[in-house]
């Protein structure tokens, strides 16, 4: 059985390019990333945000606490990662730990 974020990924790729885009800024008016203390000026110039989705920032990210959890799309999808900005998004991260488990036999 798919967890809810599969479940979101599912929806998506069934949607229009049009409406994951508006879709996606309306998640963005949700999105707490500018109130975390690791969010810097080159992340404020480039409007960045929403990096559980998008991935990592290409700013250099220095590594403050985390907020990420806090955040009402973290638990709207299912979230299980942190630290977004610097690490990539939910996605990147989900397929990098599977092919980890691939290799380690899950351990």
């Amino acid at each position: 059985m798919a967890d809810v974020f599969e479940q979101k990924i599912e929806e998506f790729s069934k949607m229009a390019e049009d409406e994951v885009t508006r879709l996606l800024e309306e998640e963005k008016k949700l999105c707490i990333c500018k109130d975390c203390s690791t969010y810097d000026t080159c992340m404020t110039e480039n409007m960045e945000g929403l990096y559980c989705a998008l991935g990592k920032s290409p700013c250099v990210v220095h590594e403050r606490e985390c907020i990420c959890p806090g955040c009402p799309i973290y638990e709207e999808y299912g979230l299980t990662y942190n630290n977004y900005c610097i690490k990539g998004s939910e996605d990147e991260l989900r397929k990098r730990q599977h092919e980890l488990d691939i290799i380690t036999g899950g351990e």
